[in-house]
């Protein structure tokens, strides 16, 4: 019941993957942001970006930055969807400044993890039941992961001090990569019925 900090979750704007020429983009940006009381504990600094296609939902690059308690980290991702060279470009910052680079391999269209919440929007929960699982191709933490994504419960949206008279679905990422935050154990986010947008994590 204490207020930690804020997170603005905001679809900046559309633009061109490169310059004025490409397909179109959505320019999204996540910041994670603690208070002063609790910067004195545990500092949190987070800034995502990602840039997902409008017509399709994919990721067409991913930008992280973490700054949580005495960690920092930052990693890069450019996929490249071309004919027969499917794969994307992973970078991460090593500790003499240089960036370290490496090809991920890809069978498909991919998600980073920021674009996944907003790719959750075009998925029909409704006929999904407690147990039931549906998977999603995200692409972090230097590889291509099939990340299972499990409904654990239905429940009014007013349990949680929010939207009353909705239903909310409970959902719990199997995720085996970090993600938008330093995590460790188990993550569950509730997700508004109607239109799947995160209410709480």
């Amino acid at each position: 019941g204490i207020l930690a900090g804020k997170t603005l979750l905001e679809v900046r704007k559309t633009e061109s993957v490169d310059a004025d020429k490409g397909p179109q983009v959505w320019l999204i940006e996540l910041h994670t942001r603690s208070n002063r009381v609790m910067s004195l504990l545990y500092d949190v600094n987070d800034r995502a970006w990602s840039r997902v296609d409008v017509k399709a939902g994919f990721s067409r690059f991913y930008r992280i930055v973490k700054q949580e308690g005495g960690l920092k980290s930052e990693e890069r991702i450019k996929p490249t969807y071309d004919i027969g060279n499917m794969a994307a470009l992973y970078e991460r910052p090593r500790a003499d400044g240089q960036w370290r680079r490496q090809t991920i391999p890809l069978a498909g269209k991919a998600l980073d993890p920021l674009a996944a919440l907003y790719y959750l929007r075009a998925v029909d929960l409704s006929k999904l039941q407690p147990g039931d699982a549906i998977r999603l191709p995200i692409c972090a933490d230097r590889r291509l992961w099939n990340m299972a994504l499990r409904i654990t419960e239905r429940l009014p949206a007013q349990n949680i001090g929010c939207l009353k008279d909705r239903d909310c679905v409970v959902v719990e990422p199997d995720a085996e990569f970090q993600g938008l935050f330093e995590r460790k154990g188990r993550m569950l986010i509730w997700l508004d019925a109607a239109t799947n947008i995160p209410l709480k994590m």
